[in-house]
């Protein structure tokens, strides 16, 4: 169970916490399309909508500005895309969150009351074709030539959320990971 334990907590209020539990639960065990989610600050889900394998549209923006958005990636990559970013910056959501369906999860969460929108610009620079390149590349080191497309994408993820660790304070966001 998701459990407040040090500055990066996701939102102090108990009900947002479990309704994005009971979410989250539900969600990541999709069969094979994303499920994307709005919860407000009460802990109220206020939208939901079924997207296609690898996307889901995003909810209207009034919907999003200062509440949570979660959603499921089927692939089980835990990371976010740039299209991710660009929304939750673009709507200016308080949260975005991802889970996979072995439960892992990936938060990333304003810590001021806007966003620096040079993250967008920032971002783009790890990720897309670049990042799989580079992951490829990595892959293929690690697994001595034979690496899988699987083997690839753990480590195109792994690219993904080392930046977000390492740029969380440069661009004023808290980044968490972990296990529901």
């Amino acid at each position: 169970m998701i459990k407040p334990q040090d500055e990066n907590v996701i939102l102090n209020d108990e009900k947002v916490l479990e309704t994005l539990l009971k979410v989250e639960l539900e969600i990541k065990d999709s069969n094979g399309c994303e499920i994307g989610v709005v919860v407000d600050r009460n802990g109220k889900e206020i939208y939901r909508v079924n997207g296609q394998k690898a996307e889901v549209e995003a909810p209207p923006d009034d919907l999003v500005k200062n509440n949570v958005f979660t959603h499921n990636h089927p692939s089980g990559n835990c990371a976010f895309s740039n299209n991710d970013i660009y929304n939750i910056v673009k709507q200016d959501g308080y949260e975005l969150r991802a889970v996979t369906s072995d439960g892992r999860f990936v938060s990333l969460r304003k810590n001021a009351n806007v966003w620096d929108a040079n993250i967008l610009s920032g971002f783009s620079k790890v990720s897309g074709y670049r990042l799989f390149v580079k992951a490829s590349q990595l892959a293929q080191i690690k697994h001595s030539g034979q690496a899988t497309p699987i083997q690839i994408n753990k480590e195109a993820e792994n690219l993904v959320n080392e930046w977000l660790r390492n740029n969380a304070e440069k661009y004023g966001y808290i980044f968490t990971e972990g296990v529901i």
